[in-house]
């Protein structure tokens, strides 16, 4: 096993320790803010499913 290996699993499990809380509380936002009766929803839902 090479040291760097260990250094990068390491590296690459703290880095998803971060990012996977911040996009599920992101998306949870957005589907809130989605289904909730706003002005400039219909923007939002553009602007959201456009990329897809």
């Amino acid at each position: 096993m090479d040291v760097t290996f260990g250094d990068l699993l390491i590296t690459y499990f703290l880095q998803m320790l971060i990012y996977v809380p911040v996009i599920l509380v992101f998306s949870m936002a957005v589907s809130l803010l989605l289904n909730m009766n706003i002005k400039g929803r219909a923007f939002l839902e553009q602007f959201t499913f456009y990329r897809l």
